[in-house]
C-alpha cells in the first residue's frame, strides 16, 4: 500500500467515490481505526478483509438511494468484536447480515 504508519488514525470517512464499485484496500491498513463512514459511494460489496479493522466501534454505509449492496463480507464484520454500531442507509441489501449475535457490543 502507498500509506505509511497511519495508527494514530481512528476515524476515517470516505465519501463520494462513486466511481469506485470496490472499497479501496487501503482501507484495512489501518489498524487502531475506530470509526469508518462510508457515504454516497458506489460501493457493490464489503469484502470480508473488513476484519483486519480489529478496533472498529463503529461502521456507517451511507449509499446512494436504490442502491444495492452485497454482505459476502458481513463474515468479516461479525469478526469485529468491539463493533458498537453498524448503520445502514440508503441501500438495498440483496442478502441479509447473519451472525449478529457473534457481535457481543453491538447495540
Amino acid at each position: 500500500s502507498g500509506f505509511q504508519d497511519f495508527t494514530h488514525i481512528k476515524t476515517l470517512i470516505w465519501q463520494g467515490q462513486s466511481h469506485s464499485k470496490q472499497i479501496p484496500s487501503c482501507i484495512f491498513d489501518f489498524p487502531n481505526l475506530e470509526k469508518l463512514n462510508i457515504s454516497d459511494t458506489s460501493f457493490e460489496s464489503i469484502p470480508s478483509e473488513i476484519q483486519k479493522l480489529k478496533n472498529l466501534k463503529e461502521l456507517h454505509f451511507i449509499g446512494k438511494t436504490g442502491h444495492y449492496i452485497e454482505f459476502d463480507g458481513f463474515d468479516g464484520i461479525s469478526r469485529l468484536e468491539r463493533l458498537e454500531v453498524l448503520k445502514i442507509n440508503h441501500l438495498y441489501l440483496r442478502t441479509v447480515p447473519k451472525d449478529t449475535e457473534k457481535l457481543p457490543h453491538l447495540r
